[in-house]
């Protein structure tokens, strides 16, 4: 029963700060991966709980999970948003071949490995960015004008 309870207490907390920052208007993945570890927790206990009651089960379980994670990590590490990358490269063997050429981004704040990928130095590609700087609006910072 006392583990029970923990439980209980856990999956209250989890619930209830996915709540809270769902009310933010700001809303990341990031701001969740705090309560990944919470979540871990519950579901190692629940599958431990399965491997008691059900043994044989629980290791296809395992093995599902196992050979649907790599397969996630196969998309996501090797074709997903793969573009601004695969651009970012493209743009790096151009500047390499003449450096007389500009660049717009005009792709989300961020969103494109720039730094990492396309170094400029004096005199090489010209480039520009939308403004993601916030601004002030009655006081306020923010980001909409």
């Amino acid at each position: 029963w006392p583990q029970f309870r923990r439980g209980q207490a856990l999956i209250v907390a989890a619930v209830g700060a996915v709540g809270v920052l769902s009310l933010n208007g700001h809303k990341e993945f990031r701001f969740l991966l705090p309560i990944v570890p919470v979540l871990s927790v519950l579901a190692g206990s629940g599958l431990a709980e399965f491997r008691i009651r059900w043994p044989r089960v629980s290791l296809w379980i395992v093995a599902i999970g196992v050979a649907t994670n790599f397969g996630a990590w196969c998309y996501l590490g090797l074709v997903h948003q793969r573009a601004p990358v695969a651009a970012l490269e493209w743009l790096a063997q151009k500047q390499a071949e003449s450096q007389d050429f500009s660049v717009d981004f005009l792709v989300g704040c961020h969103s494109a490995p720039y730094r990492s990928s396309l170094h400029v130095q004096q005199g090489c590609a010209a480039t520009r960015f939308l403004d993601c700087s916030p601004h002030a609006v009655n006081g306020t910072l923010t980001r909409n004008r």
